[in-house]
């Protein structure tokens, strides 16, 4: 089972993803919020 955090700030959210044990699927990175992108609630 993984476990996904979400960290949301105004202009930006960090995400990472881990697998038990503290293995890191995707480290922390960085998420923009887009105009564009909420509209459609997608997010590259």
């Amino acid at each position: 089972m993984n476990a996904v955090g979400i960290d949301v700030s105004k202009g930006k959210s960090k995400v990472t993803v881990m697998q038990p044990f503290g293995v890191v699927v995707s480290a922390p990175h960085d998420v923009a919020h887009k105009a564009a992108a909420s509209a459609t609630g997608i997010y590259s």
